[in-house]
C-alpha cells in the first residue's frame, strides 16, 4: 500500500514539476508564482470553508483541516517564504 502511494506521489510530482516547468518558460517567475498559489487556493478552500462550517462531516470524509494557531501560521508563512526563494533562486536567470 505504502509503495503505490510513494509511486502515485511521485508520479504527481514529476507532472506538477513538468507542468511548472512549462509555465516558466518564456515567463516571468513571480506571475508564475502568484497564479500557480491562486489556483492551489480555490482549490484547497472548499476544503478550509467546509471544515469551518461542517467540521462533523468533512471528518468523517478525511477531508477535515483543523484551526491553526498562531505559531502554527508563522510556520505557514516561513515555508511560504522559503518556497517564494526557492523559485526565485531556480528559475531566475
Amino acid at each position: 500500500m505504502w509503495a503505490f502511494a510513494g509511486l502515485l506521489s511521485a508520479l504527481f510530482l514529476g507532472i506538477y514539476d513538468i507542468f511548472k516547468k512549462t509555465s516558466l518558460n518564456g515567463n516571468a517567475v513571480m506571475p508564475v508564482l502568484f497564479f500557480a498559489t491562486l489556483t492551489s487556493t480555490f482549490i484547497f478552500l472548499p476544503v478550509v470553508v467546509g471544515s469551518l462550517f461542517f467540521p462533523e462531516t468533512f471528518s468523517a470524509i478525511g477531508l477535515y483541516s483543523p484551526k491553526l494557531d498562531f505559531a502554527q501560521h508563522l510556520q505557514v508563512f516561513l515555508k511560504s517564504v522559503i518556497v517564494v526563494s526557492s523559485w526565485i533562486l531556480a528559475f531566475l536567470q
